[in-house]
């Protein structure tokens, strides 16, 4: 999840959608902000952080603004689409998508690309090849180090406020990182998609995101200190892949 969030006003200002009580209104702009690029949300992790009666999210589901997934409440935002027309090259693709496509097949869903402003993937400098390894991804393009995520240069001359929006505008490159030490990829996403989720979140007036509002913020340092905290995610670490700060 980390690209800026937009709603469709044909939806917004319908009567279909002003009739609804305000609180599940309200809880709807909570569940698309936390949405990934897929339009899938974990909307029980979102009614506990706003403190919402489930009652109000089962009414968006009768109105036909949500659809439940799984028995967890993953849901998908049944006008995804018309909100936010995601860039097919700053597309991630959701951790839940199979189970998006089992549950409903006629989704259409947008296929990442490769960004543009890389150049083509299969090339180096100047046409020359570029050295992958046995995962696909380019060599000696992006380091963690020994895992160390305060390593990870997005450019030498970034602050820590561009580092912190590259990251949150485009999370797979670091992603990338870390499966390359042989991490579980469907933990390592979840846990990344919900450490940006949480850093992204708006605040009242939709001004700013929570990492804005902080004095100083390392978005590496923060991530790893996230990761280390997660058991999920310290259960599925390979023996020796250590995620330092």
């Amino acid at each position: 999840m980390a690209q800026r969030r937009m709603f469709s006003q044909r939806i917004i200002s319908s009567a279909k959608f002003l009739k609804l009580p305000s609180e599940s209104q309200a809880l709807y702009f909570h569940l698309c902000m936390r949405a990934d690029d897929d339009g899938i949300v974990e909307a029980y992790t979102v009614l506990r952080l706003v403190g919402v009666p489930e009652d109000n999210f089962k009414v968006l589901v009768s109105r036909n603004f949500v659809r439940p997934l799984n028995e967890d409440l993953v849901s998908y935002i049944l006008d995804w689409n018309e909100h936010n027309l995601i860039r097919a090259d700053r597309k991630i693709n959701s951790i839940y998508k199979e189970l998006l496509v089992q549950v409903l097949p006629e989704v259409d869903l947008i296929e990442p690309k490769p960004r543009a402003d890389r150049g083509n993937i299969n090339s180096g400098i100047k046409g020359r090849p570029q050295k992958r390894d046995d995962n696909g991804t380019e060599k000696g393009r992006h380091r963690l180090g020994k895992v160390r995520l305060g390593k990870v240069r997005l450019e030498r001359e970034d602050t820590p406020s561009e580092k912190a929006r590259k990251f949150f505008d485009n999370p797979e490159q670091v992603i990338s990182l870390l499966l390359e030490r042989g991490l579980n990829e469907q933990v390592t996403r979840q846990e990344v998609t919900k450490f940006a989720s949480y850093w992204t979140e708006p605040n009242k007036s939709g001004t700013k995101v929570r990492w804005e509002l902080q004095p100083t913020f390392d978005v590496m340092r923060r991530l790893a200190t996230w990761l280390n905290k997660s058991s999920q995610f310290n259960q599925s670490k390979p023996r020796g892949a250590a995620v330092s700060e």
